[in-house]
């Protein structure tokens, strides 16, 4: 960009998106904290909806994830597959089988 562009740039008032973008983030924070964190894009989507802002969903999943805001997942578990795998082979009686247990029993 050259100088005369930069600051052409720099002394522009900021844009109508920029504007309803800081609006619209304000509100998706308030009500994703009113909900204790907990909703998603689709829920806080649909508050807007309900109060006569028009919002696009995609406009929502944006702001969303430049404001750090997340829903909780419903998916049980780890997400992490070495977890998982580590889980599924633990061993439910707690019963180490080593050398010492074996010659105990007479096998070794």
């Amino acid at each position: 960009m050259l100088g005369l562009g930069y600051y052409a740039a720099k002394k522009r008032p900021p844009s109508h998106r920029t504007i309803r973008d800081a609006e619209l983030t304000e509100r998706i924070v308030r009500t994703h904290r009113d909900n204790y964190w907990v909703y998603g894009v689709r829920k806080v989507h649909a508050t807007p909806q309900r109060e006569g802002v028009p919002v696009a969903r995609c406009t929502v999943e944006r702001l969303m994830r430049s404001a750090g805001q997340r829903g909780i997942s419903r998916r049980p578990g780890p997400l992490n597959p070495l977890l998982t795998r580590m889980h599924r082979f633990a061993d439910p009686v707690g019963v180490s089988f080593g050398v010492q247990q074996w010659s105990v029993c007479g096998h070794g």
